[in-house]
């Protein structure tokens, strides 16, 4: 199963592959500030297992032997934007505003698409992040910063990826024997620093400079310690593939 979410000012948007209309299971997206210590809630709309997400919390839903769909908060339907299309594919998708939902913009989210088969009782079936079932646990849920979805032109790229946004070096400090170095990043993906001696220089990778951003890391850091012959030393971030 797949999971897309982006976020351009309040407005939160996510899909998963739509259930269709003549398909065996019915799909949801969890959209939660916050999960609850194990999966001791009951899964929505009479599925088997439980999850790690309170009831009142919004989750978009579409049944698979029909055109419905829906967002739910409260546990109650609502006229939330959302649409499906009518083979498995196309996307199931909708947008929610996060103060609505939530009072305000949280600074993580935890997200999660689930298929669920379609009678009640039905099991879980896949899931978006990948997990074993026969429950949606606190660590089958995406856990990422709200600053790490924005994507304020809507061209498809988050802006973390953009140098002409936030994908930048922030700051370059001396410290004792070097410089320390930080830039934006975006987690799960990897970055590599390199240095020139001058402007025209050939750039070369930094060694041990090849770093992973964490799940939750929006902040990088290396220090760097040239020899000291070096009078001079010019830096750049590459984001790798």
């Amino acid at each position: 199963m797949v999971l897309h979410a982006a976020l351009r000012g309040t407005t939160l948007y996510v899909a998963t592959w739509s259930p269709g209309t003549s398909g065996t299971n019915d799909h949801f997206i969890f959209v939660t500030d916050q999960l609850l210590p194990s999966a001791t809630a009951a899964a929505p709309w009479a599925k088997a297992g439980t999850v790690a997400v309170s009831a009142n919390k919004p989750f978009l839903a579409s049944e698979s032997q029909n055109s419905y769909v829906s967002w739910f908060a409260n546990n109650t339907a609502t006229n939330w934007p959302c649409a499906k299309s009518a083979t498995s594919a196309g996307a199931l998708e909708g947008t929610l505003d996060l103060v609505a939902a939530f009072g305000a913009v949280p600074a993580n989210l935890y997200l999660c698409a689930a298929a669920y088969q379609t009678a009640n009782s039905g099991a879980l079936a896949a899931q978006a992040p990948a997990g074993s079932g026969p429950n949606l646990d606190t660590n089958e849920f995406l856990v990422i910063p709200v600053a790490a979805l924005r994507d304020l032109n809507a061209n498809g790229t988050f802006d973390r990826l953009e140098p002409a946004l936030d994908f930048k070096v922030l700051g370059a400090q001396p410290v004792a024997g070097g410089f320390s170095l930080n830039w934006a990043s975006m987690p799960g993906r990897k970055y590599q620093l390199v240095y020139a001696g001058t402007l025209g220089n050939v750039w070369s990778n930094l060694p041990g400079a090849s770093n992973l951003a964490g799940p939750l890391q929006l902040i990088m850091s290396y220090t760097d310690a040239p020899p000291a012959l070096a009078t001079q030393r010019f830096y750049r971030v590459k984001l790798l593939p």
